[in-house]
């Protein structure tokens, strides 16, 4: 954050397009003062909460964010003591302050019973995408006739609300109405700061330990009118947990509930340009991170010091819930491996898939590497993965059957078809452990290709029996024209 002065030799800064660009996050400060304070005083504070007000409009187009930070008195006895115990004791009631604001946007809150004045938006899009977002959920909702939709899943809670928090694994829920832009979210009290600061719209709503979070959302379901309508839910969820969902239908007994897994996700498989910006930054990291894990590889590591150059990276970029796929010599016939102290020697195998995440969005990325000379074994079925990945990556693009990729990487793979074990690739997107997925690159899967969609590419093949295990795959963007690979990290089966 910049500290931005507001003399008169500062307003070639204020009008410069360049400084736009460059001071970032401005914050105006302003103290709320009291009635005995000066009119004079009082007045030119107001003066910077206009600045701040007016400014803000100006600059959010650009990507600059300015904030009101204005310290406020919390109702308390505080206010009844004496000045000296005020002084005696102010060590237990320290001065309670909180920006308050948006992108673009500078919300003057009065204060509330017990609350600061605020927690300042710190949106992850801005909220354009948001809007465009529930309009496609709402004209889903529309055609299958659902009233109010119940969101339980972090992924799709983070979609249309822009919230991230790591206690997802408590309950939460996101109301969305089939009409207007009055959601409500719900979630447990610790996380009031996060989600209000995140969210896009003002409805967050907090559950206390000790109070039952279904009871609650039972009231914001008479809230929206709809007790006696149809209301979707997640039945398919993780987070829905049995126990809450048969609650909830014995609470709203003139409800109408219809399994609504699908729908928030399927809008979700085509990007907007927006996500598909973040994509291409994971996909960056995790060639970051697995470049730097190959460089750790050699004789006499260990697999977690391995691991540990891939973590650092993840780590140092800020990414959620970082992990690497990590196993050696016969170990690699694991699959889904995860480092050991198990000490890397020559002649081995080592294969990396990372999760790379940037803001909620994910690339994974299949490496292999050798130690010294591969065996003839190793570089046959490595150069074999390397032709089904041209091949498959090579028939993407707008209105293919996705199971049609992953029949031409069967035909390229058929000599080894017995130890191809799972399917040739899978949707990518906003992520959360545990993860699901929407669309699968299986012969038989009912989704064509659309532009937008990100997926998986990683025909691997693993002999399970016999100690080796070769991996290899890329992250495919289908563009309006074919598609654009994006990882970078060349495919060649790397000797260390």
């Amino acid at each position: 954050m910049v500290r931005l002065g507001l003399g008169s030799q500062d307003a070639p800064a204020l009008r410069s397009p360049a400084a736009f660009s460059t001071l970032g996050a401005r914050a105006q400060v302003s103290r709320v003062g009291r009635t005995s304070m000066s009119p004079a005083y009082n007045a030119s504070k107001t003066g910077v909460i206009g600045l701040t007000v007016a400014f803000s409009a100006q600059v959010a187009e650009r990507g600059v964010r300015v904030n009101a930070i204005m310290p406020a008195l919390v109702e308390s006895r505080y206010l009844g003591w004496s000045a000296p115990e005020r002084a005696a004791r102010a060590s237990e009631y320290p001065p309670v302050s909180a920006p308050s604001g948006t992108l673009g946007e500078a919300v003057l809150q009065r204060p509330r019973k017990g609350s600061a004045m605020g927690i300042a938006k710190d949106l992850v899009f801005p909220a354009d995408e948001f809007h465009a977002r529930l309009a496609r959920v709402q004209g889903a909702m529309q055609q299958a006739e659902v009233d109010l939709l119940l969101l339980h899943g972090p992924d799709n809670i983070y979609y249309l609300s822009g919230v991230d928090s790591v206690a997802y694994y408590q309950y939460q829920v996101l109301a969305v109405p089939r009409e207007g832009r009055a959601l409500g979210f719900l979630c447990q009290r610790v996380e009031t700061a996060i989600a209000r600061s995140m969210a896009w719209f003002e409805d967050v709503r907090t559950w206390a330990h000790g109070v039952d979070p279904v009871e609650l959302t039972r009231d914001i379901v008479r809230e929206h009118g709809s007790e006696a309508k149809t209301i979707g839910v997640e039945e398919r969820s993780w987070f829905l947990r049995t126990h809450d969902y048969n609650r909830l239908r014995t609470l709203l007994p003139r409800a109408r509930f219809m399994d609504a897994s699908l729908l928030v996700p399927e809008i979700r498989l085509v990007k907007s340009p927006r996500e598909i910006a973040l994509h291409r930054e994971a996909a960056a990291l995790a060639d970051a991170c697995t470049r730097a894990g190959i460089e750790a590889t050699r004789d006499g590591v260990t697999e977690t010091e391995v691991a540990a150059a891939v973590y650092q990276v993840l780590h140092l970029n800020g990414c959620q819930e970082p992990w690497v796929l990590l196993a050696s010599g016969e170990r690699t016939a694991l699959l889904h491996g995860t480092a050991t102290r198990r000490v890397i020697r020559r002649g081995d195998l080592v294969t990396f898939e990372p999760k790379a995440l940037h803001k909620r969005y994910k690339s994974n990325i299949l490496r292999t590497v050798s130690v010294g000379p591969a065996s003839d074994r190793a570089r046959e079925i490595h150069g074999i993965l390397v032709d089904a990945m041209v091949q498959g990556a090579g028939a993407v693009k707008p209105g293919v059957p996705a199971g049609e990729i992953d029949r031409i990487t069967r035909r390229v793979t058929r000599k080894y078809d017995e130890y191809r074990l799972h399917r040739s690739g899978f949707d990518l997107g906003i992520t959360y452990t545990p993860e699901q997925k929407t669309m699968s690159i299986l012969d038989g899967s009912p989704h064509v290709l659309q532009a937008g969609m990100v997926f998986s590419l990683e025909p691997t093949i693993v002999l399970y029996d016999q100690g080796l295990g070769v991996i290899l795959g890329s992250n495919i963007l289908v563009t309006e024209t074919g598609h654009e690979v994006l990882n970078r990290l060349p495919m060649d089966l790397a000797i260390r």
